[in-house]
């Protein structure tokens, strides 16, 4: 996953609990480049998580310090996917129009 500052200069904020998650990955050590970031797979991403935040485990009490952040890294994530489709689409009318941007 890419790291978490791009979202935050976006003002899409991930919850403290799950930012160890990010910047793990050593790109410079594979062997093929990385596939270029694609939101349609976040959203598939955020769709998979979702039914979790519902489920009969996570509303019980044991799962309350995970719960509130867990729904906040989903709404993060969706909202963040919205935002780039809209600049998708902001870029496609762009490149499709007669006058410069």
């Amino acid at each position: 996953m890419h790291g978490h500052k791009k979202f935050e200069d976006r003002s899409y904020y991930i919850p403290e609990l799950f930012l160890e998650f990010f910047n793990c990955a050593s790109p410079e050590s594979y062997k093929e480049a990385r596939k270029p970031f694609d939101e349609q797979e976040l959203n598939l991403h955020c769709l998979a998580l979702a039914p979790y935040a519902t489920s009969s485990w996570m509303l019980k009490e044991n799962f309350s310090w995970l719960r509130n952040a867990f729904d906040d890294f989903i709404v993060a994530i969706s909202n963040y996917t919205k935002y780039l489709q809209n600049q998708r689409s902001i870029t496609a009318m762009n490149h499709i129009s007669e006058t410069p941007v």
